[in-house]
């Protein structure tokens, strides 16, 4: 099967390989489900799909290095803003390699459930990249309760770094700069930096949909606790801010790199996407009044 003829329908089918791969090792590793309610998305496109694949195959990477192996990079997209069903399947495909490399390294005793791999292309009738994403956003939380080294806010950190310089090659679109960087508060909580990126997000949907582009939903309902909830939410920020910038005529935007701190904090994270959010919303408001501003800048 062609690359152009693989389909939502059935990546969909192969995250359900993936969950089911994943529970298996969660019972014979004894580890708890987290059992909170996750992250609902809708209107997802196959682009914001590929981010959180690779959220997936990280964590199944993860897993195996901590298994004594040895790391294998997750495969890319010519452009990861513009990435197709067939590059989400490549990950896919990939974090299952993983999945049953930790299987191996765990020396199961009587182990017959080893998946073939890459196993034959099956379609999941009627599903959508909402689908393929929902399914990504909860393997992605239940991989984190098997790891020795849950993803904490360092690699959010990574994220919130990549999203601040997207977002300041957005508003040179429009002569405008990023917000000064608030001051450092202490003492805060992953939920609190989490709540900062959510009004971030829904603002970035605006900008995207007022930019006469498809924008993906969130629906409200879900608290992010964990740091792994941060990771998740400033992905699909990264996903949208690379997206937009792929219509650029200029150049990519080049990825900046933060000062190295000893430990990064949830309140480092709090102070980057309070300045995110008050970006994005500066973002909205030059779109709002410039809604062909992709068009001239192409």
């Amino acid at each position: 099967m062609s690359d152009d003829e693989i389909t939502s329908e059935h990546t969909c089918a192969r995250v359900g390989q993936v969950l089911a791969e994943i529970e298996a090792l969660r019972l014979e590793t004894g580890r708890t489900r987290d059992a909170r309610v996750p992250m609902q998305v809708r209107d997802a496109s196959p682009r914001e799909v590929f981010y959180h694949a690779r959220t997936v195959h990280r964590k199944a990477d993860q897993l195996v290095v901590e298994l004594g192996g040895e790391s294998v990079a997750a495969p890319d997209a010519e452009i990861r803003a513009r990435a197709r069903p067939a590059d989400v399947l490549k990950v896919l495909d990939s974090a299952r390699a993983r999945l049953a490399e930790a299987r191996r390294r765990l020396r199961i005793e009587g182990d017959t459930s080893v998946p073939e791999l890459p196993g034959p292309l099956i379609r999941d009738a009627g599903k959508t990249a909402t689908d393929v994403l929902n399914g990504c956003l909860l393997a992605s939380r239940q991989l984190n309760t098997m790891l020795a080294h849950a993803f904490a806010s360092a690699e959010a950190h990574e994220l919130l770094v990549r999203a601040e310089s997207l977002c300041a090659g957005l508003l040179a679109q429009h002569g405008l700069e990023m917000p000064p960087t608030p001051a450092f508060e202490r003492r805060k909580f992953p939920r609190e930096v989490f709540e900062e990126l959510w009004q971030a997000c829904e603002m970035l949907q605006q900008v995207v949909h007022d930019s006469k582009l498809s924008a993906l939903q969130l629906d409200r309902g879900f608290v992010g606790e964990l740091p792994t909830d941060v990771y998740d939410i400033a992905s699909l920020i990264v996903s949208e801010l690379e997206y937009l910038a792929s219509f650029l005529r200029q150049p990519a935007i080049p990825r900046a790199q933060a000062a190295p701190l000893p430990r990064v904090l949830p309140a480092h994270n709090f102070q980057r996407a309070r300045r995110l959010r008050v970006g994005i919303a500066l973002l909205a408001g030059a779109v709002r009044g410039r809604p062909d501003w992709l068009q001239e800048a192409g």
